[in-house]
């Protein structure tokens, strides 16, 4: 726990530091060593804050010193000051409970401009879940770290689990996966907008219908048919994504109003389930990929520090490592998402999406991409049909098992081409209805139209490739697990 970034303290700031921390401790309980162990899951451990003040820490080699650049120091503060962190806080500790969707909203923001300011005020979060969680004194430490605005960090990984997040011994909290996915999908976004500036700007090359021409006018490279191609992946990539957190944030909210009124809502609990390894694991795997299309589309210029792509593709992988690699987002998924849940709750998502594949809003003119989202749901059930095989076949080959694990990533990602597909076409049912509502010189015309156009695009051009998937799935060997270490 430490003074926050623009507090009155100048100079650098220090972490880990043992005096400190075991004066803020006793803060929170009078004597640091006299606070009780806490239950195995409780995030903020208070005991580690008591060993603070061991004799073997006298030294204090060990302090940290980390120094917050001014920058930073400003846009946390006022960041702070205008009191975003209390959307997510209960009543009891001066927060408004927001809806999940609204929280969400506003957090891509921040994650999409500055996401260390997000990180930096998590001591909020970490409050929020040890009041939730802990004992009676553990909940007034929350509330002191609340009050005096100190920071907090999760410190999840343990020497005997490292990423087998599964294998430590603290809470993982639900926030995370959604934070690192949501951070993820902000970064795309903002990597697409840069490309896109770039495109309609830089002029290079004649049009391609002139292309033999060595007198035909230079043109915007944003007229050249493979800039497009990349810039309308990156497009419905980066808004199918941004839908895909926001509707998974939707089915929070009914969890919130269920709660609320005493109840709860098991079918939508296993949905937001079911979508939480997808938000993170597909949002950070594909916005990855997609980030390096952003690039490509500056060309060499993408690897100059004069434009921030270089930065963005750096500063994304991590979104695929930490919260539980994509593999174990992927294991997750399967086994106990769908596997340990008897495929309830991923059936419940396919009939949803079945049900809109099957309906006509649109006159018809969405008959393509209803088709293609159905066919694609077929694919993805297939392939989770087969690794079900696999596992059922385990029971009596033990080796079968392999076969599921060697496509666990295929169907997290398939699944996310399938969700981040339904969503872009419900975008284009209303942009339809808008567009019948409008003329072409309308400021809105051109929204609507690109809303369109991605949800066309991304049938017409990736969900047809899980068929190809299902092939791979459903045909899958022994082979590469038979390899011995040495063919590698």
């Amino acid at each position: 726990m430490d003074n926050p970034p623009g507090s009155a303290a100048d100079g650098p700031v220090y972490h880990r530091s043992a005096e400190r921390g075991a004066d803020q401790a006793g803060m929170a309980a009078g004597d640091p060593a006299a606070l009780p162990r806490p239950a195995d899951g409780v995030v903020l451990r208070a005991d580690l804050l008591a060993m603070v003040g061991s004799p073997g820490l006298a030294d204090k080699s060990w302090v940290t010193e980390v120094t917050v650049p001014d920058s930073l120091r400003a846009s946390y503060r006022a960041f702070m000051d205008a009191e975003w962190y209390r959307l997510s806080l209960p009543a009891e500790l001066g927060g408004t409970q927001a809806p999940r969707s609204l929280t969400w909203a506003m957090a891509e923001l921040i994650l999409g401009s500055n996401p260390a300011i997000w990180m930096y005020a998590s001591g909020h979060t970490m409050g929020r879940v040890l009041w939730e969680l802990g004992t009676p004194e553990q909940k007034r430490f929350a509330e002191l770290a609340i009050e005096r605005e100190w920071g907090g960090t999760m410190v999840l990984t343990e020497p005997d689990a490292g990423s087998d997040v599964g294998a430590g011994r603290t809470k993982i909290i639900e926030d995370a996966r959604m934070m690192v996915g949501t951070k993820a999908i902000a970064t795309l976004s903002t990597g697409y907008l840069n490309a896109l500036d770039f495109a309609r700007t830089r002029v290079q090359g004649a049009d391609l219908t002139q292309m033999t021409d060595k007198t035909a006018p230079r043109v915007t490279i944003i007229h050249h048919p493979d800039v497009r191609r990349m810039l309308m992946l990156q497009k419905a990539y980066a808004e199918g994504m941004r839908a895909l957190v926001l509707h998974t944030a939707a089915l929070q909210d009914t969890l919130q109003i269920a709660a609320a009124q005493g109840g709860s809502d098991e079918t939508t609990a296993g949905l937001v389930d079911l979508l939480l390894p997808v938000v993170k694991g597909v949002g950070s795997e594909r916005s990855y990929e997609l980030l390096t299309l952003s690039l490509q589309t500056l060309g060499g210029s993408g690897f100059l520090q004069d434009y921030p792509i270089e930065q963005y593709i750096r500063d994304a992988k991590i979104d695929s490592l930490y919260e539980g690699t994509t593999g174990i987002q992927s294991l997750d998924l399967f086994f106990r998402k769908i596997i340990r849940d008897r495929g309830q709750a991923f059936g419940a998502l396919l009939a949803k999406i079945r049900d809109f594949a099957a309906a006509d809003g649109g006159n018809g003119r969405l008959k393509a991409e209803r088709a293609a989202l159905a066919d694609a749901a077929t694919q993805v059930e297939a392939i989770a049909a087969a690794m079900t095989g696999y596992v059922m076949a385990s029971l009596e080959q033990p080796a079968e098992i392999y076969k599921a694990g060697l496509n666990t990533t295929r169907l997290l990602l398939t699944l996310g081409d399938l969700v981040i597909g339904w969503l872009l076409a419900t975008h284009a049912e209303i942009a339809l209805r808008e567009l019948d509502q409008i003329d072409g010189a309308s400021p809105d015309h051109d929204f609507y139209a690109g809303k369109l156009a991605a949800a066309r695009f991304f049938a017409a051009t990736v969900l047809p490739r899980l068929a190809a998937e299902r092939k791979v799935a459903e045909e899958t060997t022994l082979d590469l697990m038979d390899l011995p270490e040495g063919g590698f």
